[in-house]
Order: C-alpha cells, then structure tokens, then sequence
C-alpha cells in the first residue's frame, strides 16, 4: 500500500494477508476508485534491511493477544475529517 504522510510524502507500506483480511473495509479507501480523502492513523515498524516500512504485525504466535474486535486494535485508526474543515 502506498502511503502519504502529513508532510506530503510517499512510501510503501507493506501489509501481510492476516491484517489487509481483518482491515479490508478500511483500506478499501485507499483504492483509487474509492477515494474519499479519509486520513488514518496506522502503527508502523521500522524499515528493515530494505529500507521499507511494514504494518505492525506481531509473530503469529502472539496474534492471539489482538484485541477480536478490530475497532479496539490500536494498529489501525481511521479518523474523522473536522466539522469545518473542507475536503478536497
């Protein structure tokens, strides 16, 4: 997935199968053909040997301490435009 930051630039993320099926509605928003300017927060791990960034993920042995509901798992936040703030 390709990323934008507040500052305006780009990176790739990458997201393993487990997390994009759990979180499949919210990164439908960045399809292109479903575009709606929504801003997320998402936790990321450092680049690694080549230089990328990849989704938090923890070892499948430890995926059992996510929290079920996904609304309540911290690696994803998708966040609210303000009131007065126009969309582009």
């Amino acid at each position: 997935m390709k990323v934008e930051d507040a500052n305006g630039r780009q990176q790739w993320v990458t997201i393993w199968d487990d997390d994009y099926n759990r979180f499949a509605d919210e990164l439908g928003y960045w399809d292109e053909s479903k575009a709606s300017g929504h801003l997320a927060k998402i936790r990321l791990e450092r680049p690694g040997d080549f230089g990328g960034f990849t989704f938090d993920s923890p070892p499948r042995m430890m995926r059992n301490r996510l929290p079920k509901d996904k609304k309540e798992d911290y690696r994803l936040v998708l966040m609210q435009w303000p009131e007065n703030k126009d969309k582009k």
